[in-house]
């Protein structure tokens, strides 16, 4: 889903379980299908978690926004 006012993607993490044991659905990926990195930032929604830092930010936060603004060659790709 796109943001019309950043335009800005936003991703999710998907995970397998329920209630409170869940865990990150995971899948391999061979490494010729990748492309490029990509530039992630977190979606925080309405708070902020009070432990979250640029160590733990991947485990803490659900969803993000693809920062496709990085350099040309990213937002070529997306767009």
């Amino acid at each position: 889903m796109m943001c019309p006012n950043s335009q800005l993607y936003k991703v999710s993490k998907e995970e397998c379980g329920r209630g409170r044991v869940r865990r990150p659905f995971g899948v391999v990926v061979e490494l010729t299908s990748i492309a490029r990195a990509i530039h992630l930032i977190p979606h925080y929604g309405h708070a902020i978690h009070k432990r979250l830092n640029s160590e733990n930010s991947l485990d803490l936060c659900q969803t993000f926004w693809v920062n496709s603004f990085l350099d040309k060659e990213t937002y070529q790709a997306v767009y």
